[in-house]
């Protein structure tokens, strides 16, 4: 082995604040369906029901239009934080998302909080269409005004006929500062950032210095995996990933 190779690699070092993966808020099993629907509240006999199979324990069932829902506490949220509620989901040809864009229709998840009044809400939107296999679909980054009284979930299919599964709804902070900090012994030539569903969230495009470290922070949303990519003047390329995956370059 050469030693100096190896002292003058390529580097590439992730930190993130807070850490990643983001902790989920819902700790509560039943919003991994492991006790059925016990909890929830299904007006809907036999469409709406859990099932067992693939390996993964119990996991929601509905067809045409049909929820179930439960209410959560105020507490479970933080006034002026911001929040991304996400859902496992296997939909069926027939379910579509076209209705409301945004998470408002299609197979999934919801949480709404209301004020006192019922009167005016503020909700978070995780639902899709898509391929009939397992996937995780996301709701937009929401921010929780002060005013909220009751909340409540819900799981279903939204305006939307089919049928489909859902497990392991997800509720986490919103965003993390992901610092990256890149070492070669030949100038650092691009940076780039994807998340876990291929969408480049940062580019540092071409850089045309000569600078052997290069360091940068970039706000991430913390309900996702990344990958950060790096190149040398050599060619040399380096990928390090966030949260960092075991037995894996």
């Amino acid at each position: 082995m050469n030693l100096l190779a190896v002292l003058f690699a390529l580097t590439v070092s992730l930190s993130a604040d807070p850490e990643l993966p983001a902790p989920n808020l819902l700790t509560d099993s039943r919003y991994r369906f492991d006790e059925g629907l016990r909890g929830w509240v299904n007006k809907h006999t036999n469409d709406v029901r859990c099932v067992e199979g693939e390996g993964r324990g119990q996991s929601l069932f509905v067809t045409n239009k049909k929820t179930v829902w439960r209410s959560v506490p105020k507490t479970l949220v933080k006034p002026g934080h911001t929040y991304i509620l996400s859902c496992e989901i296997k939909p069926s040809s027939k379910v579509s998302a076209a209705a409301i864009p945004n998470g408002g229709s299609g197979l999934g998840c919801g949480l709404t909080f209301w004020t006192s009044d019922w009167k005016c809400a503020v909700s978070l939107r995780a639902r899709a269409d898509g391929a009939a296999r397992w996937f995780r679909t996301y709701s937009e980054p929401v921010t929780i005004p002060d005013w909220i009284a009751h909340g409540q979930m819900t799981v279903g299919l939204a305006y939307s006929d089919g049928e489909g599964l859902v497990d392991n709804i997800e509720l986490v902070e919103a965003y993390s500062e992901l610092t990256i900090r890149v070492e070669s012994d030949a100038a650092i030539r691009q940076v780039k950032v994807v998340d876990h569903n291929f969408r480049t969230v940062y580019d540092s495009g071409v850089l045309t210095g000569e600078s052997k470290t290069w360091t940068h922070t970039v706000r991430v949303e913390a309900a996702y995996k990344y990958a950060v990519f790096a190149v040398d003047a050599k060619g040399d390329v380096k990928v390090a990933r966030c949260p960092e995956t075991r037995g894996r370059e």
